[in-house]
């Protein structure tokens, strides 16, 4: 885990903030909120869209399953 690269982060004012404290060597928690509060907008997005919310379902279901 960890070892492929997925681009380049957008370039926004929030992203731009996660670039910075990483560039720093800021402490982990401090990114973690950075981050979190610059894809905060892609969450709420997410929640709203049927097909991602049955998969995630969908996801849950299957180890409640059981084999015949």
């Amino acid at each position: 885990m960890g070892h492929l690269r997925l681009g380049k982060l957008p370039n926004t004012r929030k992203w731009t903030e996660v670039k910075n404290l990483l560039d720093c060597g800021a402490d982990s928690p401090q990114i973690a909120q950075a981050s979190i509060s610059a894809i905060e907008h892609k969450f709420d997005n997410a929640a709203r869209d049927k097909c991602l919310t049955e998969t995630m379902w969908l996801l849950t279901q299957l180890p409640l399953y059981r084999f015949s």
